[in-house]
């Protein structure tokens, strides 16, 4: 013989679901809220790279030219992705700044190669 539910069983399950939902959204909330913090430490974490090359006096070959482009490559997919797949704006500006970042490390590096050869 099945038993009905009482309410009270049945908004303690209703209770246990809106927890559950609850908390998703909040760890989903809090997410987010980092992701939009990741363009800033991206930009914080290449300057000190950017400022050095550009103040370097030397050709740079301790740079790795062909890891950078690598690297570049994936984040010119990612934005890429990021426009045309996945419509979402804070994943096109991290990645946006991350090719932005890597494209001048790249170009400073190559300016510095082919400055200071030509110096020397």
């Amino acid at each position: 013989m099945r038993r009905n539910k009482s309410i009270h069983e049945k908004n303690m399950g209703l209770n246990r679901f809106c927890c559950i939902v609850s908390a998703m959204f909040s760890f989903t909330a809090t997410i987010d809220l980092l992701y939009s913090t990741v363009g800033l430490v991206v930009l914080l974490g290449y300057m000190p790279q950017i400022i050095k090359l550009m103040r370097t006096t030397t050709d740079c070959r301790d740079i790795s030219l062909y890891a950078w482009m690598i690297w570049n490559y994936t984040a010119i997919v990612s934005l890429l992705y990021s426009v045309f797949i996945l419509p979402d704006i804070k994943f096109m500006m991290v990645n946006g700044v991350n090719v932005l970042c890597i494209t001048i490390i790249i170009a400073l590096t190559a300016y510095k190669r082919w400055h200071y050869k030509s110096k020397n």
